[in-house]
């Protein structure tokens, strides 16, 4: 038991559980039987090992960039992507592609010697776009492909994860900077910071009205993606110059807030199947 802990905790599952949402977001979106629970069961397998390698392999890559890293915790965070990799490819070749493009952007990420996650701007284009990859796995495998209705949903959640992203740097600014490393929150002023979080904020607000949804769901959508969205502007705005403690303060709160809209949204979803159902 005590090495299942110890295996929980170096593959960050607390760190990454709540995440699995946006695969399920995927795959009810796109689902006329959102109760397929072979269909959920490979969805939520194969997000577990892409996000138990992104988020271990995350951490064994910042340990050898500061010289304390070990071949073994090496190996044992690949090991989620060697088990992942030959999985989606016995699925489908869509699938293997869309992993293989996120094991390839996590390794980028954070290996030695790319690490993109040191290089401002960058590292927010790099981090939403696997952040991506969890909700294109959802229509794969319900539909065999990516459909053009998930592609545009892809691109709104691609934009949505830019400010919490940002949040999260902001609180982890000390650590960030004893680690050596230059995110954006880092890098830029707060003013600058502030900016981005507002314009992808209200570029997510644009997209929501036309992601293709029935016309009631449509409804609830726009609504919850208008609070969630007025919710981040505010807490943007209300950001103060170096104030550590608020910013790991709206860290956890703007997770929380995020679990709270992405439960809420499943239940729209999954009342409001597709047109095509």
């Amino acid at each position: 038991m005590s090495y299942l802990i110890s295996l929980v905790k170096f593959y960050r599952v607390r760190d990454w559980i709540h995440l699995l949402g946006i695969t399920l977001l995927g795959f009810v979106y796109v689902s006329c039987n959102p109760v397929n629970y072979l269909g959920l069961s490979v969805c939520i397998l194969l997000s577990s090992l892409y996000l138990a390698f992104g988020y271990s392999s995350n951490t064994v890559f910042e340990q050898f960039l500061l010289g304390k890293g070990h071949y073994h915790n090496l190996a044992l965070s690949v090991l989620p992507a060697v088990l992942l990799l030959p999985m989606a490819g016995f699925y489908s070749v869509k699938m293997l592609l869309v992993f293989f493009v996120g094991v390839i952007l996590s390794i980028a990420y954070s290996a030695p010697p790319f690490n993109l996650k040191s290089r401002p701007i960058m590292e927010l284009f790099v981090n939403s776009s696997l952040f991506t990859v969890l909700f294109l796995v959802g229509s794969i495998v319900v539909q065999g492909t990516i459909t053009y209705n998930a592609l545009v949903f892809s691109v709104f959640v691609f934009t949505l994860t830019i400010p919490f992203q940002l949040i999260q740097e902001l609180g982890d600014m000390d650590v960030d900077r004893s680690n050596n490393l230059m995110t954006t929150a880092i890098y830029a002023k707060l003013l600058t910071v502030k900016a981005i979080m507002i314009s992808s904020t209200v570029i997510s607000m644009l997209l929501s009205l036309i992601i293709p949804l029935p016309s009631q769901g449509s409804i609830w959508f726009n609504a919850l993606t208008l609070l969630l969205c007025a919710f981040i502007l505010i807490r943007t705005i209300t950001l103060r110059n170096n104030d550590i403690i608020q910013f790991k303060q709206d860290r956890l709160i703007m997770r929380y807030a995020a679990i709270v809209y992405g439960t809420a949204l499943l239940a729209v979803l999954i009342t409001n199947p597709p047109n095509n159902c």
